[in-house]
């Protein structure tokens, strides 16, 4: 199936990010009930954010000063990144410009889509890790009506 960029330009919100393992093993990485927002412009440009709904809040005035595991804590339960985004065929192109994690900066992520009904997208992408083996990370999101 080809997308067009016309299907793909808005605003889309999580509805689930999981990540499959051999042997029926289901992980998500920010829980079941994770939040995220993801945004694809007519100019090219798109942002990803996904995190664990009702994260706690640090009650500080300057994050700087956060005890190192209020720091992590902030950290590991919040993805982000941005850059420009592109189609060929059913794989959306992301070319990572901005992200909190700096190993992601210069990346291009790769991501197989599936549209249905013009309002819900599936993007999953396959990943090999060195301890755990394949993994297929599968993120759906509904279109909103802004």
């Amino acid at each position: 199936m080809t997308l067009s960029a016309k299907q793909l330009i808005g605003a889309w919100v999580l509805r689930e990010w999981r990540i499959e393992y051999p042997h029926n093993k289901v992980r998500h990485p920010f829980g079941a009930d994770a939040i995220g927002q993801l945004l694809y412009t007519h100019d090219g440009q798109m942002s990803a954010t996904v995190s664990a709904d009702k994260r706690p809040a640090q009650h500080h005035s300057n994050p700087r000063q956060l005890g190192e595991n209020q720091k992590a804590q902030a950290f590991d339960s919040y993805f982000h990144y941005a850059g420009s985004w592109s189609i060929e065929s059913d794989i959306v192109i992301h070319r990572v410009d901005f992200s909190l994690n700096p190993d992601f900066i210069g990346s291009i992520q790769r991501r197989r889509a599936r549209l249905i009904d013009g309002r819900q997208l599936t993007l999953s992408a396959e990943e090999t890790t060195a301890d755990k083996g394949p993994r297929q990370h599968i993120l759906e999101w509904l279109k909103t009506d802004i």
